[in-house]
């Protein structure tokens, strides 16, 4: 069941599962998702967690208010930082996938002290040069006014055409995934777009090497795209662990989830013992 918290005047809602003392896990969903993608993995690690699933701006049920900027990465992510000190939580583990991911690398990057552990899916950090921004803006641009000028079901229609996400369309659960993504509000993706969008984030990848959170990088075999771009962040990141799942494109959760559910379990358990032992240590 969906909750709501306050943050200023904005609601964010969420979705919260499993032992409320536990060690907490937030999850963030990647564009035109919502916390409720994460239902089936959060109920595989509710025995042991206690797991977040948060609608981000624009997103699902949240509310923004006319006139504030929480879409843009980094007010997205000092939202986040506020929705965990309203939840009183002190520290987590981080799992993101695609956008989400992007925002995750960001948190941990800005905030460490608040994460012992990451988990990105088909994620990246961001495109390297001015240029490669620039042309990223203008073709999220020409996107977003196809969001927002009515023709939602033909944008939706479009972009799981794009290699990114094929097999997605001959999965059994695809009719749901899309009754979700049509749950949005067209209007609200497309400001996302244009403030959140890959041309709108800073380039991450100078700071990779500084990444102090322990992270586990996770792509689909069939995405080569993203295989190359995260085996070069594993390089560059020397708490990195790369991971490439068979069977598997860019929604590696939704297409392979026991092969997905295996890999984060175990780098979560292992995660929450190391900190449970350096909290022993404090």
């Amino acid at each position: 069941m969906t909750s709501e918290i306050a943050i200023g005047q904005n609601l964010i809602a969420f979705l919260e599962t499993g032992r409320k003392l536990a060690h907490k896990v937030l999850f963030l969903h990647g564009f035109m998702g919502c916390a409720d993608d994460w239902q089936a993995v959060m109920s595989t690690q509710s025995a042991e967690f206690d797991c977040l699933a948060v609608d981000l701006p624009g997103h699902g049920k949240t509310r923004i208010v006319e006139g504030e900027t929480p879409y843009a990465v980094e007010e997205c992510a000092a939202l986040l930082i506020a929705f965990l000190h309203k939840k009183k939580i002190a520290r987590c583990s981080l799992v993101g996938y695609s956008m989400g991911g992007r925002l995750a690398l960001f948190l941990a990057l800005r905030y460490p002290h608040y994460f012992n552990a990451l988990i990105l899916e088909s994620a990246s950090p961001g495109l390297r040069t001015a240029n490669q921004r620039a042309q990223r803006r203008m073709e999220d641009a020409e996107r977003a006014a196809t969001l927002s000028s009515g023709k939602y079901e033909d944008f939706l229609n479009a972009w799981f055409q794009l290699p990114l996400f094929a097999g997605m369309i001959q999965h059994p659960d695809f009719s749901a995934l899309l009754a979700r993504r049509l749950q949005n509000d067209p209007q609200k993706l497309a400001i996302s777009l244009q403030k959140m969008g890959t041309g709108q984030q800073p380039s991450l990848w100078p700071e990779l090497p500084a990444l102090a959170v322990p992270t586990l990088l996770l792509v689909g075999a069939r995405d080569a795209k993203f295989i190359k771009i995260n085996e070069e962040m594993a390089q560059a990141c020397p708490k990195a662990q790369l991971q490439i799942i068979d069977n598997a494109g860019h929604n590696v959760h939704f297409e392979r989830p026991a092969a997905y559910i295996e890999k984060i379990h175990h780098f979560l358990n292992r995660s929450k013992e190391n900190h449970d032992e350096h909290d022993q240590l404090d």
